[in-house]
């Protein structure tokens, strides 16, 4: 990102009563705290790895981040964009009419599974694979940020016995998923939910409404309908309590 576009530029006219300069620019520590008292400002962890994607959800947890209202049907506007060259913050935006404005921080479930990616595998959000842009994913669209973004591969599971076995790309049970993941301790996988609608051939098959990762045998995810912070952890039972009408999509490990 040049420092011509850079998302902490428009806060340059927002904070009043600020030390005047003539120019900032993105990795300006003056700018760093315009953005902290924003409320938009995120710190990164010291590394990847489930270190750094742990110390991101308890910083998401600990701060109640809450779930932006109206992100599960298509109305999300966040971003979550590096500072700079500067890799210990990342910085929030939302776009009203071209501006970014403060804070604070809400987050979906799209956009939680996006940065948690690029935190455990390179453990920061400036470069490639990660991407701000979300609009490709989620929503029920057919396409898998896991694998096509970050390129973790489908996990299949085989069902019936010989003659009539058959392989099937999708998850129905959380004794499934804990089947699939219970040996690859220390080690990432991503869920994502498909909304079941029916083919010719009955077979279900739909687009990915909402996604989670797995860890260990937990969910950890961004959802709705949460007292406090949006950003939780459960038992992968718990996940599956209210999915017995769709199907699960399995990830990694990475």
């Amino acid at each position: 990102m040049t420092p011509q576009n850079h998302p902490l530029d428009s806060l340059k006219t927002q904070k009043k009563g600020a030390l005047q300069k003539r120019q900032i620019e993105p990795g300006d520590e003056l700018l760093t705290k315009m953005a902290m008292d924003a409320k938009i400002l995120i710190p990164m962890p010291v590394g990847p790895g489930v270190g750094g994607l742990l110390q991101i959800h308890k910083w998401f947890r600990d701060n109640g981040i809450k779930y932006q209202q109206g992100a599960q049907s298509g109305g999300g506007n966040r971003a979550l964009f590096g500072v700079g060259r500067d890799r210990r913050y990342a910085v929030q935006t939302q776009t009203v009419n071209h501006y970014f404005l403060a804070g604070p921080i809400e987050m979906d479930c799209t956009t939680y599974v996006n940065f948690m990616l690029a935190i455990y595998i390179q453990g920061h959000i400036h470069g490639a694979p990660y991407d701000a842009s979300c609009k490709a994913y989620g929503e029920g669209s057919d396409n898998h940020c896991a694998r096509d973004r970050y390129g973790l591969p489908l996990v299949c599971r085989v069902e019936g016995h010989a003659p009539a076995r058959k392989q099937l790309n999708f998850f129905k049970t959380a004794d499934q998923i804990v089947q699939a993941t219970q040996n690859s301790g220390g080690r990432l996988f991503v869920l994502e939910v498909g909304r079941v609608k029916k083919r010719d051939d009955e077979h279900p098959a739909g687009g990915v409404t909402h996604m989670a990762l797995c860890l260990n045998g937990k969910v950890y995810e961004c959802t709705t309908h949460q007292p406090r912070s949006a950003c939780i952890d459960r038992s992968i039972a718990e996940f599956m309590a209210n999915k017995r009408d769709n199907i699960i999509y399995l990830f990694g490990p990475r």
